[in-house]
């Protein structure tokens, strides 16, 4: 999907052109086999509903030895990358 055309983050392309240049030349995946096209998108990192909620249960957010990552640093990314590609921020999944 391309950015919402009037949210004012539109114009930033975190891909690096990638984003645009897809969208510009394969629309809705066309003229490519719908076989052909993959969508990599997922539903694993959800952003807390508010700014205070980044940080509640910061301890077991900084870490989690069990997936060995940082669940605080994936909401933080998370965050700055669905602004510029959805308009939105807080609650996105």
């Amino acid at each position: 999907n391309p950015p919402p055309p009037d949210s004012p983050m539109a114009a930033i392309d975190q891909t690096r052109g990638l984003l645009t240049y897809i969208n510009t030349q394969f629309p809705n995946g066309a003229p490519l086999n719908p076989s052909d096209v993959t969508c990599v998108i997922g539903t694993g990192t959800e952003v807390s509903e508010s700014f205070a909620g980044l940080f509640q249960d910061l301890g077991s957010k900084i870490w989690d030895a069990d997936l060995s990552r940082s669940p605080l640093i994936e909401e933080l990314l998370a965050l700055s990358s669905y602004l510029p590609l959805s308009g939105q921020t807080f609650g996105v999944k």
